[in-house]
């Protein structure tokens, strides 16, 4: 990479930052794990970790991760993504998912993770190289969600773009519940590719699906390269969500003002 591409690179990244902090979306880069346990502590109990990302379970920093956190104009998490890097060489997806399929499975799906593997057709045979896991992707939802619009590919565009630029991935690939993979979730994280698949126990029996989801080397760059559009969509959302809050709080502000009359 020349330094013009450097420069373009730098030149995107900013732009989607800056259109990410216009929907009202602090976001903080880091790679100290530890670090990012102690913001997810609260959510712990209702959404665990998953292992690949948690320092207490796994060797991840930022030789082979990063997190992305974001904050609402109070201070309140409302985002998170990770990416882990895995050198795979010449060994294969399937083959990295059966040996370490428990750092994959979604914590308290099944009682015994021991007894789970991940079964999809040829397609994890074909991965291999420095591959990067994109996980922990969630977005708060409720009144003043930022769901709708394009704040999720926004979000995803920066991981991809921090990846590229860090590793050089030969893929990246994540896991998407098959109910999202039907509404095209994928789609609006980025992902060119997907496809079934299915946890199961021992004995054949499923008990999740997910979707594996995945772009190579030339999708990411041919993504990179493009110019995102999905920004003047994200604040045109946002805009009319601040008018209507804003309205409301007129609204109520006169309630609370008006006299009382006393009869």
């Amino acid at each position: 990479m020349n330094a013009l591409d450097h420069y373009a690179r730098t030149l995107r990244m900013s732009a989607i930052v800056n259109a990410i902090k216009e929907a009202g979306l602090d976001v903080e880069i880091g790679t100290d794990f530890v670090r990012y346990r102690r913001i997810r502590k609260s959510q712990i109990a209702d959404r665990p970790i998953y292992p690949m990302f948690d320092s207490a379970s796994s060797y991840v920093d930022a030789s082979n991760g990063f997190w992305i956190a974001g904050f609402d104009e109070e201070g309140a998490l409302i985002h998170t993504q990770a990416m882990r890097l895995l050198p795979l060489g010449d060994a294969t997806l399937a083959e990295h998912l059966a040996e370490h399929r428990l750092k994959y499975v979604t914590p308290g799906l099944v009682a015994d993770p021991e007894e789970a593997s991940y079964h999809i057709d040829t397609v994890a045979g074909q991965i291999a190289g420095r591959v990067c896991y994109h996980g922990e992707f969630w977005l708060a939802g409720g009144a003043r969600s930022l769901r709708g619009g394009g704040v999720i590919a926004l979000l995803s565009r920066l991981a991809f773009e921090l990846a590229e630029a860090t590793w050089g991935p030969d893929y990246v690939f994540g896991f998407v519940d098959a109910r999202h993979a039907l509404t095209g979730t994928p789609a609006r994280h980025c992902y060119f590719h997907g496809a079934p698949g299915t946890w199961q126990t021992r004995d054949g029996a499923v008990f999740a699906e997910e979707w594996l989801v995945w772009m190579s080397a030339r999708d990411i760059a041919a993504l990179t390269a493009s110019p995102f559009d999905a920004s003047h969509r994200v604040l045109e959302t946002v805009s009319k969500r601040r008018e209507t809050r804003r309205n409301e709080s007129e609204v109520a502000s006169v309630v609370v003002q008006k006299p009382v009359s006393v009869m």
